[in-house]
């Protein structure tokens, strides 16, 4: 990254990579691999080049560059995926991210995932024939049905072939791109949460749970009991925080981990005890109230 912000940022201040070289005292091969990323400069040289470019190392180092970029990125209004919520939350399933064809729908559980859902809970079998190939997501949104359904970060943390080519059609793609690339890192290793070597990484985690933990606390619990339903590791480890559990409303919660539904993992894991008696409260639930 260090490589990318400094050749673009030395362009702008209308600096040559030779000028750059001859101020650090090194030939042009050896300050060129700097910007290609084939040679990180010592915390010395790294100083030095902040001088001359009247920039911190924080921003050289990318934790400017990419707070900067995550706070555009999490706020355009064509990668973020909000939330589905009901007068009703009897029922709210919690899950990682967004994916593509969410993006594309523009709400979550939508596409394959949200179809293998309703197939596993049972919303498009014979009693439901006009949902058939339906995803709980459409269900949830067109039915106010008290399924709530909720992203712990708002847009995708993963880059995929297909929102590569989704991402491709708007302004600043090659800089959000860019982005998701680090967030991909928060994704994976969500088990170091806040202990990342990168400090930029840690912020940014706390600003996803800080947003999350707003949105959920948003959801007024249900008059008798409120299901929450955790679907993955992933949104395991974000609701497990100790900070978003004080700022739950007061009510009566019944929690439920569960596998993401991704792959088709619920039919894989159907034997799952939670799974099941989510099953089985969602369909007395709905049996009760109705959907069409």
């Amino acid at each position: 990254m260090i490589g990318e912000i400094l050749n673009k940022t030395r362009k702008a201040k209308g600096l040559t990579a030779q000028q750059m070289a001859d101020y650090l005292n090194i030939n042009l091969r050896s300050y060129r691999a700097y910007e290609s990323n084939d040679r990180q400069p010592s915390l010395e040289i790294l100083i030095k080049i902040a001088g001359n470019l009247a920039v911190t190392t924080d921003y050289l180092l990318g934790r400017v560059y990419m707070m900067d970029c995550f706070d555009s990125y999490f706020n355009n209004i064509h990668f973020v995926v909000n939330d589905i919520n009901t007068d009703d939350s009897s029922f709210v399933f919690i899950l990682e991210s967004p994916h593509t064809n969410e993006l594309k729908e523009g709400y979550p559980l939508a596409g394959e995932s949200g179809i293998d859902a309703a197939n596993f809970l049972g919303l498009t079998d014979s009693n439901y024939k006009n949902l058939a190939g339906v995803s709980l997501g459409e269900i949830a949104k067109k039915n106010n049905c008290g399924i709530n359904i909720i992203n712990i970060c708002r847009v995708p943390l993963k880059l995929t072939t297909k929102a590569k080519a989704y991402y491709q059609n708007y302004e600043n793609s090659t800089e959000y791109l860019e982005c998701i690339k680090s967030l991909t890192r928060i994704k994976n290793g969500f088990e170091s949460f806040g202990n990342h070597n990168e400090s930029y990484l840690n912020d940014i985690e706390e600003q996803i749970l800080t947003c999350f933990a707003t949105r959920l606390s948003s959801i007024a619990p249900n008059d008798s009991v409120t299901n929450i339903i955790v679907c993955g590791k992933f949104a395991e480890k974000y609701y497990k925080k100790p900070s978003l559990k004080c700022r739950m409303p007061k009510g009566c919660y019944r929690t439920f981990i569960v596998p993401h539904p991704s792959r088709d993992l619920w039919e894989t894991n159907k034997n799952h005890a939670h799974l099941n008696q989510v099953k089985q409260l969602l369909n007395a639930h709905i049996k009760q109230i109705g959907i069409t």
